[in-house]
C-alpha cells in the first residue's frame, strides 16, 4: 500500500484529536449520541455477519435444564429469538464463538465432572459435531467457516468438523489467534517464543521472543502486533531477526480490543467506568465515563468499523462507533446540535437533540466526506514541502541488556516546532561498543526528520538516529516514531521506496526509506538512497519555496516551508527570503494598526502594536530571530498613538498616563512642539 494512500485513509481520523476539557465526565447527551441502545442481560457472545446483522448468544435456564439462546438484534434494539442449543447441565464455565457468517457456533463448557466441546447450527440449534478435547483454552473458526482451530495447554489442532477429521496437530504451540484470511496461526510456544505457523504446510513462518505481555493481538495482515504491558500498549513490527517496537500508548491498564481494521482500539477501565479510544494515527481520540460493570467486558466490532458491541455482566451495549470516532469533529462542525453543556437542559432536552442527530446521521457524514476531500488535498499539499531536519539530544541513559544488546535511552522528541517531549526508547548497541556509549552518550548528536502532522497543529517525528562520533557509527532508533503506522512489511516498504526513488518522487522516497530496523540487510543501500533523496528533496523544496508569492501564501505556512533545511543550505538566500516574509508580516500588522487609528481605537491599537510588533521577529518554526527591514516605519505610527492617547488622557485628567505617553514621542514627529507643550502641561499638574 502506498504511503500517500495510508495517509489518505488515516487523514479521515486525523481531525479527532481531542482537547482535555473533553475528557471530563460524559454527559447524558454524549452517551445518547454514541449509543444505539442497551439491553439488560448477560450475553456470552456476539457477531456481526457480512450483512451487518448482529447475532448474539446467552445462557438461559428452564426447569433445571440449560440452553444457549441465539437471537438477533436490529439497529433499533428489537430482539428476535432464532434458536435454542441444548447444553449439558453442571457446567460452571462456558465459552462461545460464532463463525464469520454467524451460521455456526462453537461451544465449550467445563464443570467439576465433565467438559464438552461441540459445534451447532445457528438456524436449527442442532448439534453438528462433538469434538473430543480436554481443557480447551482457546478456539476459533477458520475464515471459510468449514474448520475449527482449538488449543489445549500443550498443543493446537486444526479440525474439519464437517467430516469429523483431525487435519493437523501443532505440538508445543498454544493458539493465540488466527490471521483474518485464515492462512496463518499465531501461537505461543515454549520459553516466551511466539510462532507464526502456516496452516497448510504446518511450517513455522516466523518466530520471535516476547515476554510478560498481558494481551497480544495481530493486525489482519500479521505485520503489526499490539501488546498490553500495563500501563502501556506497545506496537511491534517484524524485523529480520525478531520484532522492533514502533509506538506505544500510555495509561492503558486493561487489555484493549482492536477494531476489524486494527486502526482503532478500545479499552475500558471497568472498575471505575472509564472508556478510552485510541487510533494508530494519533494517540487518544476519545475518552468518557461509562456505567461501571463488574468484570472484563468483551468488545465486538462490525467488519466496516461502523458499529461496536460491548458485552458485560449487566448490559449489552450497542454503539454507533462512527459517532464515537467523530464526536469531537461533529461537535465543532454542528454546534447547533452539539451543545455539550447540559447546565440548563433537562435529560429529555439532551435526548431529543441526540435523536435529531441520529436521524440526520447520513446527511452529517456526507458533509464530512465532502469537507474531508478538500481538507485532505490541502493537508497533503502543505505536508509535501514540510519535511525537514532537526537535531536533538539524549537526555538520559537507562539499563543495558547484554543478552539482547539493547540500551534504554531517553530522547527529546519534537511535539511541534517549539515543544519537545522526553520519550524512552531502546537502541541496539553491540556489546563491543557498550562501554563507549555509556561513557560518551552526552556528546552524541541525535538527528531526525519531522513533518507537519495531519492536523497541521504539530509534527510527525521519524527516522531518528544517534550519531556516535567516537566510533563513527550511526544507531537507528525507530521506537516512538509518530508517523502513522502501516501494517506493510519492511520488504514491501523497501520495494516501494525503490520504486519512488527510481521515479524521482523524492517526498515519497524519503518517507518509505525512513525507520528501517538495524538488522535490515539492505541498510547500506537505504542509507545511500536516503542521502540522495534528501538532497534532491531539499533542492525541490527550495525551488518551490523561492517561487512562492506572498500575496497568495499564508506567512505562517511560508515560514514552515523555510524551516528545517539542513545547516548551511543556501544560508544567505534563505535568510533574505525569511526577512522578506517577516517584513510582509510587519506590513500586514502595521496596516491593521493604521486601520484602528482611522477608527480612533488608539489604546487598542497601541496594545496590539506592543504585543504583535516587537523590535525583532522570532520565527517559531525555525527558532531564528529576524530584524524587520522596515521597522522604522513603525516609529511615526507609534508617535501618532502616543500623541492621541496623551491628548485624551489630559482631557480625562489622567495626568500620569499623559506624561507616560507624550514623553515617548521622538523629535521627528511633525507635531513634536505641540506634544512637548502638552507634556509640560501634564507634568505641571502632577507637581
Amino acid at each position: 500500500m502506498k504511503h500517500h494512500k495510508i495517509v489518505s485513509r488515516l487523514l479521515f481520523i486525523s481531525f479527532i484529536i481531542i482537547s482535555f476539557n473533553f475528557l471530563n465526565a460524559q454527559t447524558i447527551f454524549e452517551d445518547a449520541v454514541a449509543l444505539n441502545f442497551k439491553t439488560a442481560g448477560t450475553f456470552n457472545a456476539a457477531c456481526f455477519n457480512s450483512a451487518g446483522t448482529l447475532t448474539v448468544a446467552k445462557v438461559v435456564k428452564s426447569a433445571g435444564d440449560a440452553y444457549l439462546e441465539i437471537g438477533i438484534f436490529d439497529d433499533n434494539g428489537n430482539y428476535t429469538k432464532k434458536s435454542l442449543v441444548e447444553l449439558k447441565s453442571g457446567f460452571n464455565e462456558i465459552k462461545v464463538k460464532f463463525n464469520n457468517n454467524a451460521d455456526r457456533v462453537a461451544i465449550y463448557t467445563s464443570g467439576p465432572e465433565d467438559k464438552n466441546f461441540f459445534i451447532a447450527d445457528v438456524a436449527s440449534g442442532s448439534s453438528i459435531e462433538d469434538i473430543d478435547a480436554e481443557g480447551v483454552v482457546n478456539f476459533a473458526f477458520t475464515s471459510d467457516g468449514n474448520s475449527m482451530c482449538f488449543a489445549t495447554n500443550s498443543a493446537s489442532f486444526l479440525y474439519d468438523y464437517n467430516e469429523g477429521n483431525l487435519i493437523r496437530t501443532f505440538r508445543d504451540n498454544v493458539m493465540l489467534s488466527m490471521s483474518k484470511d485464515g492462512s496463518n496461526l499465531y501461537c505461543k510456544a515454549k520459553n516466551d517464543v511466539v510462532n507464526i505457523i502456516d496452516l497448510k504446510t504446518t511450517s513455522v513462518v516466523r518466530s520471535f521472543v516476547l515476554k510478560d505481555y498481558k494481551s497480544i493481538d495481530f493486525d489482519p495482515k500479521g505485520e503489526l502486533i499490539g501488546c498490553n504491558f500495563p500501563p502501556y500498549l506497545r506496537f511491534f513490527k517484524f524485523s529480520q531477526s525478531g520484532v522492533a517496537e514502533v509506538k506505544d500508548f500510555e495509561n492503558v491498564f486493561n487489555p484493549p480490543a482492536f477494531s476489524s481494521s486494527f486502526e482503532y482500539c478500545v479499552t475500558d477501565d471497568y472498575a471505575i467506568g472509564k472508556r478510552s479510544v485510541y487510533s494508530l494515527t494519533e494517540n487518544l481520540i476519545y475518552q468518557s465515563k461509562i456505567d461501571p460493570y463488574t468484570s472484563q467486558g468483551t468488545f465486538v466490532f462490525s467488519p466496516d468499523d461502523k458499529r461496536m458491541v460491548l458485552l458485560t455482566d449487566k448490559y449489552l451495549y450497542y454503539y454507533d462507533f462512527e459517532m464515537i470516532k467523530y464526536f469531537s469533529r461533529m461537535s465543532k462542525r454542528f454546534t447547533d446540535l452539539y451543545q455539550i453543556s447540559d447546565q440548563f437542559q433537562t435529560d429529555q432536552d439532551l435526548q431529543n437533540r441526540a435523536d435529531r442527530i441520529k436521524s440526520r446521521k447520513k446527511d452529517l457524514l456526507s458533509v464530512f466526506t465532502d469537507e474531508l476531500k478538500v481538507s485532505e488535498a490541502t493537508v497533503k499539499t502543505k505536508q509535501h514541502f514540510a519535511i525537514g531536519v532537526f537535531e536533538t539530544k539524549i537526555t538520559g541513559l537507562g539499563i543495558y541488556d547484554p543478552n539482547s544488546e539493547m540500551y534504554e535511552v531517553t530522547i527529546s522528541i519534537p511535539v511541534n516546532y517549539t515543544t519537545y517531549k522526553d520519550v524512552t526508547a531502546k537502541v541496539k548497541i553491540p556489546k563491543s561498543q557498550g562501554e563507549i556509549f555509556n561513557n560518551y552518550w552526552k556528546n552524541f548528536k541525535v538527528t531526525g526528520l519531522r513533518m507537519l502532522n495531519n492536523n497541521l497543529n504539530g509534527v510527525f517525528a521519524f527516522n531518528i538516529q544517534i550519531i556516535n562520533d567516537v566510533n563513527n557509527v550511526v544507531y537507528r532508533c525507530i521506537i516512538h516514531r509518530t508517523l502513522p503506522l502501516s501494517p506493510m512489511s519492511y520488504d514491501e516498504k523497501y520495494n516501494l521506496a525503490q520504486k519512488n526513488y527510481d521515479s524521482r518522487d523524492w517526498f515519497e522516497a524519503v518517507l518509505y526509506l525512513s525507520d528501517f530496523p538495524d538488522d535490515f540487510v539492505k541498510n547500506s543501500v537505504i542509507d545511500m538512497m536516503m542521502q540522495n533523496s534528501l538532497n534532491n528533496y531539499f533542492d525541490e523544496k527550495w525551488q518551490f519555496v523561492s517561487t512562492l508569492g506572498l500575496n497568495n501564501t499564508d506567512p505562517g505556512q511560508y515560514l514552515v516551508y523555510l524551516a528545517d533545511f539542513p545547516k548551511n543550505y543556501k544560508t544567505i538566500d534563505m535568510s533574505d527570503r525569511r526577512k522578506t516574509v517577516v517584513d510582509y508580516v510587519l506590513d500586514g500588522r502595521l496596516q491593521k494598526v493604521k486601520d484602528m487609528i482611522k477608527d480612533k481605537s488608539y489604546t487598542e491599537a497601541l496594545e496590539y502594536m506592543n504585543k504583535s510588533i516587537p523590535k525583532v521577529y522570532t520565527d517559531v518554526y525555525s527558532g531564528m530571530e529576524t530584524e524587520y527591514g522596515n521597522y522604522n516605519e513603525t516609529i511615526p505610527v507609534r508617535n501618532t498613538l502616543y500623541y492621541e492617547i496623551g491628548k485624551r488622557s489630559i482631557d480625562g485628567g489622567n495626568w500620569q498616563r499623559a506624561v507616560d505617553m507624550l514623553s515617548q514621542i521622538t523629535p521627528d514627529f511633525p507635531n513634536y512642539a505641540d506634544s512637548q507643550s502638552l507634556l509640560h502641561q501634564a507634568q505641571s499638574q502632577i507637581k
